[in-house]
């Protein structure tokens, strides 16, 4: 996928928002560390408070930083506006994980999520849409869900031969290479 609206880990994006907007090139875990990510009610909608902390005897003191995460779901905004912008996540067996396919599902939604943002989830059953769920902590994104479009690949079974089945316990039939 060519198109990555969200360059960098979560961690990487917020070091390099600090760096910008103190015109400096300061290293985490070297120069600072981050603490926890947690809410905060604040101005301009800045939802997410962090503590840095410096870490190279500097004259610096822990600080407060405040800032705005935004809900995994507006993936869901940005497929309406720009459809070709994010692409179905091909599944090649069931079961599957969320963190098995994980590197899949970043090249397909041009993210760089990394397993301790999400919720593992395993699925054994086809469907047109699975949730990918961040939980607490990610620098980048609330905790929330996106459920994300896949194709399935011809030919898919489940681990032990038995036919694929949807959700619903019916059979699980491909049209071009798309669920139907």
């Amino acid at each position: 996928m060519a198109f990555q609206p969200y360059l960098g880990t979560s961690k990487q994006r917020l070091v390099a928002l600090i760096n910008s907007d103190n015109n400096a090139s300061l290293v985490e875990g070297e120069d600072f560390t981050l603490g926890a990510p947690s809410a905060n009610s604040g101005p301009e909608g800045r939802n997410t408070k962090v503590t840095l902390t410096p870490t190279n005897n500097s004259e610096y003191t822990p600080s407060d930083l405040r800032y705005t995460r935004l809900s995994i779901a507006v993936l869901s905004t940005l497929a309406s506006a720009s459809p070709e912008s994010i692409t179905p996540v091909a599944i090649t067996e069931i079961p599957f994980s969320i963190h098995g396919i994980l590197d899949t599902i970043n090249t397909a939604l041009g993210l760089n999520l990394t397993p301790e943002e999400v919720q593992d989830q395993t699925f054994s059953a086809a469907q047109v849409q699975y949730p990918l769920t961040i939980v607490e902590g990610s620098y980048a994104w609330l905790p929330s869900t996106y459920n994300f479009s896949v194709t399935l690949s011809d030919g898919i079974e489940t681990e032990s031969g038995d036919p694929l089945l949807t959700e619903t316990g019916f059979p699980f039939e491909l049209e071009s290479g798309k669920a139907s």
